[in-house]
């Protein structure tokens, strides 16, 4: 079983949540819509056990102002879990195929390379080992090649080691080179539906299963739009490799299973198997009867069938093979055996059944007529 990110401390962590609605300059678009996941997310994550921090409209300083602080908070230490959930316009970024240079209200950029860099293992050592989500609500496409973007610098720590990123798991709310769509009533798709599937089941689901289910419903609407408006959710993993529960009820629940998977995996390992000497009880003298049509398959299976009520149910296929092993010592005789059936005028078939890998001994079935 995978292990999970314990989610003890109260509250369970800080989310960052920034969202740019109005633009001062440029040609953006005022983001109709947003306000409404705006408040949604706030109230979503606050019945989950976090603690919001919530921004509107920043403007370039003000935005690489609040993350730099948000990722230097000394309160990283007390709790266990981070998000960021970051909504703006946006475009793909030029230097990074991957990454997105997200709009602050005065025309400017900010690389999510950029962000990502501020919670590596220099920078945000609070964070450590301790999971960290980051949503990103904007659009992918080509953006102006005349753009200043806030882009992060190739630094080393004080040690001399290199900084890393581990335990960080980036969603994007659509592929590269496309929109994130919204309307401009009910909000964005992507944060409607990943709102909805939490509050359905973050008691049932860790949070990979919670994506996957946003993902198939953004595609059940492209459907619905007759394949005009596309999205796909996006995933960066960088070292998230255990299970993430947003509820304690799941994560209960996910623990139980396992402790319960483990007592059983224990006990029949512990269980005793039974020696191999009771199948084996058969005499060569009964396995000729059976092949010269004496006695049929069934019969000589009766005679045993006292030894085999003593076997374990999931042992019995083994041991009915094993019964049966004692034909290989004339399989070397096959054609004699043949050439007698014959000059009986009678009529016979010979199956060869695949070997078993605990016990390797062909199985040969006579049928005599």
């Amino acid at each position: 079983m995978e292990s999970t990110y314990n989610l003890q401390s109260t509250p369970k962590g800080y989310v960052l949540i920034i969202n740019n609605e109005t633009f001062t300059e440029g040609d953006y678009e005022k983001r109709e819509g947003s306000e409404r996941d705006y408040d949604d997310l706030k109230i979503l994550f606050r019945n989950l056990g976090f603690k919001c921090k919530s921004y509107y409209n920043l403007n370039y300083k003000d935005f690489t102002k609040v993350v730099r602080s948000f990722a230097l908070m000394d309160d990283h230490w007390k709790v266990d879990c981070c998000i960021l959930f970051i909504m703006t316009h946006g475009h793909k970024d030029r230097v990074n195929p991957h990454a997105v240079d997200l709009a602050t209200t005065d025309n400017k950029f900010v690389s999510t390379d950029w962000i990502k860099e501020k919670f590596n293992s220099e920078n945000c050592k609070p964070l450590m080992n301790k999971p960290k989500v980051m949503f990103f609500q904007a659009c992918r496409d080509n953006g102006h090649s005349q753009m200043l973007v806030k882009r992060p610098k190739r630094a080393h720590a004080q040690d001399g080691a290199q900084p890393h990123i581990s335990d960080l798991l980036v969603i994007h709310s659509c592929l590269p080179g496309y929109g994130a769509h919204r309307n401009s009533k009910y909000g964005a798709w992507f944060v409607q539906e990943l709102c909805s599937v939490i509050q359905q089941e973050c008691g049932n689901m860790h949070l990979i299963s919670i994506l996957n289910k946003v993902d198939m419903n953004l595609r059940q609407r492209f459907v619905k739009e007759n394949g005009s408006c596309f999205q796909a959710v996006y995933f960066e993993n960088w070292s998230f490799n255990k299970l993430l529960f947003l509820s304690d009820e799941a994560q209960g629940y996910y623990r139980a299973i396992t402790t319960m998977l483990e007592i059983s995996n224990k006990k029949r390992k512990a269980r005793k198997k039974p020696p191999a000497s009771k199948p084996l009880m058969i005499t060569r003298g009964e396995v000729k009867k059976a092949l010269s049509g004496v006695i049929g398959n069934e019969a000589v299976m009766a005679l045993r069938r006292q030894q085999l009520e003593e076997i374990p149910q999931e042992e019995r296929k083994i041991a009915y093979l094993m019964m049966w092993a004692i034909i290989n010592d004339y399989l070397a005789n096959l054609v004699n055996l043949e050439e007698r059936l014959l000059r009986r005028n009678s009529l016979f078939s010979c199956n060869l059944s695949a070997k078993d890998l605990r016990h390797p001994k062909i199985r040969l079935n006579v049928h005599v007529k």
